[in-house]
C-alpha cells in the first residue's frame, strides 16, 4: 500500500510489518529505498518488492534486495534477488547478484584485481525446462577473462585483450522470430552486443549452445578500433552464428558489459539459408549522425525457396540509411537488390 504521507507499508501478516518511509532526514527512508514493486498476474498471486540500501556499509555494498510474498494463497516471504558489491581500494573490486526464480536461479560474479589489471567474470543459471509432460534441468554457464596487457597478433597491429566462453544445456536465445533478421535483432535490442547476457537466454528442452569469443583491438589499447566477438554453435540444426560488436575511436569494452557500440554484425548459417546483418552507427557531435542498416539473405531450400530468392539491402524503403549533417541537412538513402522482386 502506498500513502503519500507515510510511504510504503508492506503487511507481513503475523510476522509484523515493514514500513519504508520517504526520505525525511535520518528516517528509515534514508536506509531502505523501494526500487520497485509488482504483483504477479497468474496464480498463485504474489507480491514482489525490490529494496535498496541507502547507507554506506564500508567495503561491502548491497545494491538490491528482493523478496516475494505469496498473497493468494497466503504463504511465507522468500528471497528473490540479492545484489552485492565489494571495493577494497587497490586490492579487489567486484559485484555479484543472485536471482531466485520459481523454476530455478541465476547468478553472476565479476571480480577485478586492480594491482595486476586482471578481470574474471562468470555467470550461472540453473532452471527447469518443461514441455508437455517432459522436464529437465537447464544449465547456462558463461566465463570471461580480461588480460592486463594485449597479446599481439603478429604484425597486424591488433591484439587480444580478453576471452569469452559459453555453454548452454536446454537453453535457447530469446529472439524475435518475426524480425527479418532475428539474430541481429537479438544482438542489438535484447543483449546490447553481449551474447553472454543471461537476460537473452531462456530454458528450452533439447536446445544446446557452445560459444567461444574474444575481445580484440588495435595494439595501443583498442582506442582506434576494438571489437567483441563470439562464435556460437547451436544444436539441433546445426546453426552457426558469429556475433560481433565493434567500436571506432572509443575505449575498448570490458569482457562483460553492455556498452553501446558503433557497429553490430551477425552471420547466421543453418542448412537452409545464410543471413548477414550489419548495423552501423557513427556520430560526431554537431557534425554528423549516421545510421546504416545492411542485411543480406541467401536461401538454398528448393521446395520452400527457389534459387532466385535472395536479397542484399543497404537500407530499405521502410528503413533507409539516415544521416544528419551539421544539424542542418537530413538525408536518406537505400540500395536494394532482390532476386525475385522488391515488394512495395
Amino acid at each position: 500500500v502506498f500513502d503519500s504521507s507515510r510511504g510504503y507499508t508492506i503487511d507481513l501478516a503475523d510476522s509484523g510489518s515493514l514500513r519504508v518511509l520517504p526520505s525525511l532526514g535520518d528516517s528509515v527512508g534514508d536506509i531502505i529505498q523501494v526500487l520497485g514493486a509488482r504483483i504477479a498476474r497468474t496464480n498463485p498471486l504474489n507480491l514482489e518488492v525490490e529494496l535498496g540500501m541507502g547507507v554506506d556499509l564500508g567495503v561491502v555494498s548491497v545494491d538490491k534486495f528482493g523478496f516475494r510474498l505469496p498473497v493468494d494463497p497466503l504463504g511465507p516471504p522468500t528471497i528473490t534477488a540479492l545484489g552485492v558489491g565489494i571495493n577494497i581500494p587497490e586490492v579487489l573490486e567486484g559485484k555479484g547478484y543472485l536471482e531466485i526464480k520459481e523454476d530455478g536461479f541465476a547468478g553472476q560474479l565479476d571480480l577485478t584485481l586492480p594491482s595486476v589489471g586482471m578481470r574474471i567474470a562468470g555467470a550461472l543459471a540453473v532452471r527447469t525446462a518443461t514441455e508437455g509432460d517432459r522436464s529437465a534441468t537447464a544449465v547456462l554457464v558463461t566465463l570471461a577473462a580480461e588480460l592486463p596487457t594485449g597479446i599481439p597478433l603478429g604484425g597486424t597491429g591488433l591484439a587480444i585483450f580478453g576471452f569469452l566462453g559459453l555453454f548452454a544445456m536446454h537453453h535457447a536465445r530469446l529472439e524475435n522470430l518475426s524480425a527479418r533478421n532475428p539474430a541481429l535483432d537479438w544482438l542489438v535490442n535484447v543483449v546490447h552486443g553481449d551474447p553472454t547476457d543471461l537476460r537473452g537466454w531462456g530454458p528450452k528442452l533439447d536446445a544446446w549452445a557452445f560459444g567461444l569469443g574474444l575481445v580484440a583491438g588495435t595494439i595501443e589499447g583498442g582506442t582506434v578500433l576494438n571489437l567483441k566477438g563470439m562464435l556460437v554453435l547451436e544444436l539441433p540444426g546445426p546453426r552457426v552464428l558469429l556475433f560481433v560488436k565493434a567500436n571506432i575511436l572509443s575505449e575498448r569494452p570490458d569482457t562483460k558489459g553492455t556498452d553501446t557500440g558503433a557497429l553490430f554484425a551477425v552471420v547466421d548459417v543453418n542448412p537452409q539459408r545464410v543471413l548477414i546483418g550489419i548495423q552501423f552507427e557513427y556520430e560526431i557531435e554537431a557534425v554528423l549522425d549516421l545510421k546504416v542498416p545492411i542485411e543480406a539473405g541467401f536461401f538454398y531450400d528448393p521446395p520452400l525457396f527457389p534459387p532466385e530468392h535472395f536479397y542484399v539491402d543497404a537500407g530499405t524503403i521502410a528503413q533507409p540509411i539516415t544521416a544528419k549533417v551539421l544539424q542542418l541537412f537530413d538525408a536518406t538513402a537505400y540500395f536494394m537488390v532482390h532476386g525475385d522482386g522488391i515488394p512495395d
